[in-house]
């Protein structure tokens, strides 16, 4: 039922449309000279910052007055004209046409149009210019550039005439690789600016409408990180490991192209033909490949992934004879040695700093040239074994040598011949049913499930994994080569003992006299290696343990590695072992330490362990003295190169958890340290 008061009001009759007011518009501009305009103190723009008075002045040089001032006669006391005026609307403008006649590039007097306002507030006036001005959508600005730039006006001059930089021109100008139907969309706001600048990535139209249609149907692909994933699904970016090898250079001579995004930082741009950058990329791949068999080498597998596991899963790594060849390591000495004389002569206010600079980059340069040099295999090893070439994450090609295929490691002579053409009498008993000999297939799949079974078993036993790993590592470190376990555990030395003293450094002496020992203990059998271990009490098998993995350590680094995480594990090592460096007979000295760094970072590092104090006593010596008497300064005070600390803090829910201040954080049953952080050492629910 319709309320009738309602009903009657909306049953009235329309007011009458009143007609418009009609306005009267200022009158045409007068030309008032410059001379007679002031700058009226209603003006309401007082805030100097930000404005561009040269760059108008240069604009109206170029371009003339697009547009009048707006003005007021200026009375007297007593109501009179006094022939000024005041320019309450156009305060820049009046302030470029005075620069200009200051510059003498207009005369002091000349005509200004002006509109000369009667009526009205002043301030009202001077604000509403300000206040409705709008600035130009960026699709017109762009629009505004491309058509300067049709009519020959190059990136630089735009910039020049607008006062803005060039990068900012050639932005706006790449809205020319925009479809029609983005720049629609964007003038529709159907998309942001943002998306728009993701869209230009490319300038192919077709692939750009496809991704506009997805996203305008709402699709999660609308962010601009997506947009740009989907419009370079198809590129490679230039800091792919494979662009860094091959090199943009190179590519781009070969004809390839590059797409560049001018919105965001693109590290280099995505290259969009893949296939030239595959040829020279195996181009480049098959000369280090025939490099490295030309060597001797049996085999030389490409892989593509830096990651090796997979690879090496089925492989086993045979032992180098030396890191170093005997002459290399008296080169790699030599060149050590010189690279510490020149660092004592270095004085930094001697005017052949930058050649003596220079000569240690060469040094540097040829020492590192020899540390990555292949181990040594004797004929007899390559004749059998293969070598792995791959590209690092920094885009290096690098080898790993001295791998075996099980088919080819080397048998025990007195061993049953172990080739194809063996009779079903020479294989195990188990693999004989009836007379004849199962299929290699059959046997590969049974086996297969027997290897779950083992590998489901052992992890529910800690005594007998622990044996197993412990087995294998032995192997490794005290049977070279060995095949006699199934557990692919492995021990890879990779350090060499190289550099001067560490041979008579006291943890150096420790570890191969407890490797002495433990080489005396153990059998000399392979076959007799597993019952001893099991036979050893708990203790001689962790210390065995402890010992295995210690080998397999290797945290010497350069001071450009960029290998962050193995690094920060070395510093989380340091930590768990509460290892003080200088407890285990370190001692910084001229020649470790101070002899082979800068003046600056002698007295840096006195600074921070004796003060200013210490500082004023070396700081005028020449650099060998500086080094002698730092030295001697910090004798007793163990204080240590930053390199040789640890630098991974413990992590604060550890510490309160040791402490007992987060009840509500403690689980029910504590975990096992090594559960506690996870390998970047953020504690799992940090992690998560």
């Amino acid at each position: 039922m319709t309320n009738s008061k309602t009903h009657k009001a909306n049953t009235k009759s329309p007011k009458p449309i009143q007609s418009a007011e009609i306005i009267t518009l200022s009158a045409p501009p007068v030309q008032i000279p410059l001379d007679k305009l002031e700058l009226s103190e209603n003006n309401v723009r007082r805030v100097k910052a930000g404005l561009t008075i040269e760059g108008l002045a240069d604009s109206i040089a170029r371009r003339t007055l697009l547009q009048s001032l707006s003005v007021r006669a200026k009375l007297g006391e007593n109501g009179e004209p006094t022939g000024t005026y005041d320019v309450q609307a156009g305060g820049r403008r009046l302030r470029a046409l005075q620069l200009l006649a200051r510059q003498g590039r207009i005369p002091k007097d000349a005509p200004i149009p002006c509109i000369v306002k009667v009526g009205g507030i002043t301030e009202d006036d001077s604000l509403a210019e300000n206040a409705h001005r709008e600035d130009l959508h960026p699709i017109d600005q762009f629009r505004a550039f491309a058509a300067l730039r049709d009519r020959d006006m190059s990136i630089d001059d735009i910039a020049a005439a607008y006062r803005v930089t060039p990068a900012f021109v050639k932005q706006l100008l790449r809205l020319d690789s925009a479809s029609e139907k983005l720049l629609k969309a964007y003038e529709d706001d159907e998309i942001d600016l943002e998306q728009l600048k993701a869209f230009c990535v490319t300038d192919d139209h077709k692939r750009q409408n496809e991704v506009l249609k997805l996203i305008t149907k709402g699709n999660a692909y609308g962010s601009a990180h997506n947009i740009r994933k989907l419009l370079t699904e198809n590129t490679i970016p230039a800091k792919d490991r494979r662009v860094r090898l091959v090199g943009l250079k190179s590519y781009t001579k070969a004809g390839g192209t590059i797409m560049r995004d001018l919105f965001e930082t693109d590290d280099g741009g995505y290259l969009q033909n893949p296939e030239i950058l595959t040829r020279l990329l195996n181009e480049k791949l098959a000369e280090a490949q025939s490099a490295i068999s030309a060597e001797g080498w049996k085999w030389v597998e490409i892989s593509l992934d830096p990651h090796l596991w997979e690879l090496k899963r089925s492989l086993r790594q045979l032992p180098d004879s030396a890191r170093l060849s005997p002459k290399d390591l008296a080169k790699r000495i030599e060149l050590a040695a010189q690279y510490d004389a020149l660092i004592e002569e270095l004085d930094d206010d001697n005017e052949t700093a930058e050649a003596d600079q220079a000569r240690l980059d060469s040094l540097e340069a040829k020492i590192d040239a020899i540390d990555a040099k292949p181990p040594h295999y004797s004929p007899e090893t390559k004749a059998i074994a293969g070598a792995i070439l791959y590209i690092t994450n920094e885009g290096k090609l690098a080898t790993e040598y001295g791998y075996v295929r099980p088919e080819d490691m080397p048998q025990d002579p007195d061993a049953p011949d172990q080739g194809s053409t063996r009779s079903s009498s020479d294989k195990p008993a188990e693999y004989v049913v009836a007379g004849k000999p199962l299929t290699d297939k059959l046997v590969h799949d049974l086996t297969a499930f027997r290897t779950v079974a083992i590998r489901n078993a052992l992890a529910q036993n800690f005594s007998a994994a622990f044996t197993t790993a412990l087995h294998a590592m032995c192997l490794d470190v005290f049977h070279r080569g060995s095949s006699h376990s199934c557990a692919q555990i492995s021990v890879r030395e990779s350090f060499a003992m190289s550099v001067p003293g560490l041979g008579e450094y006291a943890a150096s002496k420790d570890i191969e006299t407890r490797h002495d020992e433990w080489q005396t203990r153990l059998p000399q059998d392979e076959e007799d290696l597993w019952h001893y271990i099991g036979n050893l009490s708990d203790t001689d098998r962790a210390a065995l343990f402890a010992h295995c993995v210690s080998l397999t350590i290797n945290a010497v680094r350069g001071s450009h590695d960029t290998r962050q995480s193995e690094r920060h594990h070395a510093d989380q090592l340091c930590n768990a072992l509460s290892l003080d460096i200088a407890a285990t007979g370190w001692t910084t000295n001229a020649e470790n330490y101070f002899k082979r760094v800068n003046k600056l970072q002698i007295i840096e590092s006195v600074r921070e362990a004796k003060g200013e104090r210490g500082v004023a006593l070396i700081e005028r010596l020449k650099h060998g003295e500086m080094a002698e008497e730092a030295a001697r300064l910090l004798e007793d005070t163990n204080w240590l190169p930053p390199v040789l600390r640890s630098a991974v803090p413990v992590p604060q829910a550890a510490v309160a958890a040791e402490a007992g201040t987060d009840e509500s954080a403690a689980p029910a049953t504590a975990l096992p340290a090594f559960l506690a952080t996870d390998p970047a050492g953020t504690p799992p629910a940090a992690a998560a």
